[in-house]
This record gives C-alpha cells, sequence and structure tokens, in this order.
C-alpha cells in the first residue's frame, strides 16, 4: 500500500506510469496514482462494471493528500459500484452488490465539480494533446502565480471561484509592479475557463470530471492593453558592445544564462524560447548549423539556423558539458537536468545586468528586432531575413512549391551580422559606410 511518503518521493519518467493502493481485495476497486512525464500526479478510482473497465478522476496530489483521495474513493465506490463504506484504511470498501443502473447515474450526477487547479491542469492537458510547445511553461506559471500564494482559490471548485477574488488576484500582482505577466496570467485563466466550458459537451475531449460552468468569470475582468503595445526598441552598437562584453562579467549569478543572451547575439536574435530548448542532437559543429525541430520553434515547422565561428565558440563548451554529464539540453534547469531552463531566467538576468551596469532599457527579445533592423540596413532582403528567423512564408508559392532551403542565403545574412558584430565589439559601427 501507498504511503504519503511514497507519493511525494516518486519522480516522473519520460513516459506516465501508474502506482496502485493496493488493498489485495478483489471487487473492491482501486485507487490509482497517475504520475505525468512533466510531474503531476492524478488521483483516479478505477472499477469494472458490466465487464468494462471505468475510471474516476479525483483530483491532484498535493491539492489531494493520500488520506484524502482514499476517502474520496470510497465515496466512489459507494455509489457507483455499489460497495459500502465501512471501516478505514484497506478494509474500507465492501462490495456486496452491483448497484443498480439508476444508483450508478445518481452516483455520476453527484461527483464533485473539478476545481480550479484541476481545470488549469486539464487545459494544459489539453494543450499538450494539441502540440502546443508552450503547455509545460503555461502551467508552471499558473502554479507559481496562483497555486503556491492562493491555494485556497486552487483548490476551490472552478464554478465557486467569484470574478471578484480573480480580479483581486490580478490586483494584487499589478499592486507589485508586475504588468505584462499580469496580462499572461489572465489570458491563461479565461482559456482555462473556456475550455472548461466547452470540454463537457464535446465528444472528443469528454473527461469524468464536472466543471458545472455557465459563464467565463475571467471575462468580466479588464485587460490592460496599454502593457501588450508591440515592442519598439532597437539597441544601439553601443548596446550590442556593453552587452557582449559586460554580461561574462555577471557570471557568477548564473552560468547557464549567459551563454543564452550572447548566442542570441551571435545567432542574428533567434527566439530565445528555440534556443533554450536545444538538444545535443540539434547542433551539428562540423556542418556549422542547428538544426531546430518543429517541436522547438514558434510556427510548429524545422528550421535550420547556420553559425558563425563565433557561435561555435559559445557553442562547443555547452556540448561538451551535456556530454559529459549524459544531459540531453545545453540549457538545463536548475531543478532536473531533465528539462531546459525556462525563459524567465536569461530574462531575469538581462535586468539585472541593467541595473548593475545602468545600461539603456532593453530586454532580450530587443535582439531579435536589432538584428532584422540591422542586417535591413545593411542591405539584407527581407524575403532572407525573414527565412532567417524562421518566418512562415504563406504566399502559395512557398506554402506548396517551393523547396528551397535558402542555406546559402542565410549563411550570407550570417556572414553580414557577425562582421558586424565584430566590428561593434572592436569600436565600429559598419552601417556608416553602407548609407
Amino acid at each position: 500500500m501507498l504511503t504519503e511518503s511514497k507519493v511525494k518521493a516518486l519522480k516522473p519518467k519520460e513516459k506516465e506510469y501508474i502506482i496502485s493502493d493496493d488493498t489485495r481485495e478483489r471487487g473492491t476497486g482501486r485507487l490509482i496514482l497517475r504520475i505525468r512525464p512533466h510531474g503531476a500526479k492524478e488521483w483516479q478510482y478505477r472499477y469494472r462494471e458490466g465487464g468494462k473497465r471505468k475510471k474516476v478522476t479525483l483530483g491532484t496530489h498535493p491539492n489531494m493528500p493520500l488520506s484524502k483521495a482514499r476517502e474520496e474513493a470510497a465515496k466512489a465506490a459507494s455509489g457507483i459500484a455499489g460497495f459500502t463504506v465501512q471501516g478505514k484504511g484497506k478494509n474500507a470498501l465492501k462490495s456486496p452488490t452491483a448497484a443498480p443502473p439508476a444508483t450508478i447515474q445518481a452516483a455520476l450526477d453527484e461527483t464533485p465539480y473539478g476545481t480550479l487547479g484541476e481545470l488549469c491542469h486539464a487545459y494544459t492537458e489539453n494543450m499538450r494533446e494539441l502540440g502546443r510547445r508552450t503547455a509545460d511553461e503555461t502551467y508552471r506559471r499558473l502554479q507559481r502565480y496562483v497555486q503556491k500564494p492562493y491555494p485556497h482559490l486552487w483548490s476551490k471548485p472552478a464554478r465557486e471561484v467569484q470574478v471578484r477574488e480573480l480580479t483581486k488576484l490580478l490586483s494584487d500582482y499589478i499592486q507589485r509592479g508586475i504588468t505584462t505577466t499580469t496580462n499572461r496570467l489572465r489570458a491563461y485563466l479565461h482559456a482555462a475557463y473556456q475550455y472548461g466550458l466547452t470540454s463537457e459537451n464535446d465528444p472528443r475531449r469528454i473527461s469524468t470530471t464536472k466543471w458545472g460552468l455557465v459563464a467565463n468569470p475571467v471575462s468580466a475582468i479588464a485587460k490592460q492593453s496599454d502593457w501588450e503595445r508591440q515592442g519598439e526598441t532597437v539597441m544601439s552598437a553601443q548596446d550590442v558592445r556593453r552587452a557582449w562584453e559586460e554580461l561574462p562579467k555577471m557570471r557568477q549569478r548564473t552560468a547557464n544564462a549567459v551563454p543564452v543572451v550572447l548566442l542570441c547575439l551571435a545567432t542574428a536574435g533567434q527566439r530565445p524560447t528555440s534556443l533554450l530548448r536545444l538538444q545535443v542532437q540539434n547542433v551539428h559543429i562540423q556542418r556549422r548549423i542547428l538544426d531546430m525541430p518543429a517541436s522547438g520553434t514558434k510556427n510548429g515547422r524545422p528550421h535550420v539556423v547556420p553559425l558563425s565561428d563565433r557561435a561555435i565558440r559559445i557553442l562547443e563548451p555547452l556540448m561538451e558539458r551535456s556530454k559529459a554529464r549524459g544531459w540531453d539540453f545545453l540549457f538545463p534547469n536548475h531543478r532536473g537536468s531533465e528539462k531546459h531552463m525556462l525563459l524567465e531566467s536569461p530574462s531575469s538576468l538581462v535586468t539585472d545586468y541593467r541595473k548593475q551596469f545602468q545600461a539603456n532599457q532593453w530586454t532580450i527579445r530587443d535582439i531579435r528586432r536589432t538584428a532584422k533592423t540591422v542586417l535591413g540596413e545593411l542591405g539584407v532582403p527581407k524575403h532572407t531575413r525573414d527565412l532567417l528567423h524562421g518566418h512562415v512564408m504563406n504566399d502559395v508559392s512557398s506554402r506548396h512549391y517551393d523547396r528551397y532551403d535558402y542555406l546559402k542565403e542565410k549563411r550570407e545574412a550570417i556572414k553580414i551580422w557577425d562582421d558586424w558584430l565584430e566590428g561593434v565589439i572592436n569600436g565600429h559601427d559598419s552601417r556608416s559606410k553602407a548609407q
């Protein structure tokens, strides 16, 4: 049988697996703990009816501890399978007769509504099934900004959460000066409720968890549109030079985050989220390319990035370290090498760098805009710049007929960028000559 300490000690694996709270009694059904690859632990009560296997989702750990899961399993057994609840522990469930169909339906009707935490989990699981690469990051943010600071809301039935409670949650972050992230959090919660509103009646997404929602409470909360304006910052040559020279001085803060920013500069502004997902198998030093799979790109399509000598000098020690330690990722998460670093790490590094060195206002995402602008000023055609940055070409020719990889043109663009970067590091901006 399981114990609470055993449940807490269970670690995720590459594929999901289940552990049974085995009472070794026949005919009573089983309390099951399902451990997902991303770490979620889901309680289920599984039983047989009419020779068919069935299940009821009870909740997630640690919101629902083992003792509570056993209670809920006993209730489910009593109502659904016709068991009577007697005693505690492994002798709590008895099965004298099977419940008539009317009793089974009544028990299903009385199934408790899912909590806000379970709704968030179900929503991100659906994202994962749809192949959305941000599923894990979305769930982690919901845990960070909702579960941990507001556990009472996380464990409350989603249908009972009031607009004023969610407004207060978002307002708390606004008062702390957290702006764009607050808008993101509102968007996550809104999307989770929308999922709950439609999933119960969608035959493709039917679930044993009931939400009982009649409206989306987040819809009534105003979005702060002025925090969603498109960025306009283009780094100056001095910003780029200072960043290249001074960021390595901050290695004591986080040794992994510095190479992310430098690699973003060296690759002419490749998306930091894609760089963070790089694995050893994606880097080909001899061929001088990064071969990014569809799972690591925003548009869900493979993307090949040519490498300069400067980028290779950054990548080689990262490759050696990952191979020596048996890591898949070049930028592992500090909590476990089986996952990649989150964007918050290099973003926070840049914020701290600006404060420490009193640098101008820019973010890691502005490197991409800077590269796009500089390459344009140096005469690189927009089509080539878009290809270098992995933008999808939506014209009929590109979508259906053009299968040329444009690697030659992208290499030329990287060479132009690297020559400009070399000059900037040495105090010369070649754009003045180009103009």
